[in-house]
């Protein structure tokens, strides 16, 4: 019998491009900044001040969500293979209760892209706090919250803010390198 691993796949700067949407709606359309110049977690608090760039990323879903690019070529038939991967695939996602209408766009967001996933869990705590095999996630600090698990493992989606991670955890740059993981976790725990 195989025994598939319950997976938790983020949203924001995971499968779906939002700092593209929230810097225009920062700086307009003409602006210059890219993935490539988020030095650090907090890169954005300082450049932009806290509340703006906050707002903007949340405010991304809320107006401009049909704009929201996938970082992943073919987002539906990946996560449908790392869906038939898994004995659980959820998308779990981070932000404060309080956003009107930011659950719903990013529901609509998955749907429109063909995302499959058994259920959707946004959250204002930590991801580390729910019992998954294997966390898809760009979050730096989550690497030293499930430092102590010895039972996840955490695929970190490789971004420039997050190249000083130190902990246990497997860099990708897809997708595709996520489902290889799985697969490869598959083997292990039927073995």
């Amino acid at each position: 019998m195989e025994n598939k691993p319950r997976v938790c796949l983020d949203l924001d700067s995971t499968l779906a491009r939002t700092c593209d949407v929230a810097f225009e709606l920062v700086c307009g359309p003409d602006h210059e900044y890219s993935y490539d110049d988020i030095e650090s977690w907090e890169w954005g608090l300082n450049e932009f001040g806290t509340d703006t760039y906050l707002n903007s990323l949340w405010h991304a879903w809320t107006l401009r969500g049909d704009e929201i690019e996938p970082f992943s070529v073919n987002p539906s038939g990946r996560t449908t293979t790392l869906y038939g991967l898994s004995s659980q695939l959820d998308v779990v996602t981070e932000h404060p209760d309080h956003i009107m209408g930011i659950d719903e766009a990013k529901q609509s967001w998955l749907d429109s892209q063909g995302i499959a996933y058994d259920n959707y869990r946004s959250l204002e705590n930590s991801k580390s706090t729910y019992d998954y095999d294997i966390y898809i996630d760009d979050k730096p600090s989550l690497a030293a919250e499930l430092a102590f698990d010895d039972t996840s493992t955490l695929l970190l989606y490789d971004h420039t803010y997050n190249r000083n991670v130190q902990g246990p955890c497997t860099r990708i740059n897809s997708l595709k390198q996520a489902i290889d993981h799985v697969r490869a976790s598959i083997d292990v725990y039927d073995s």
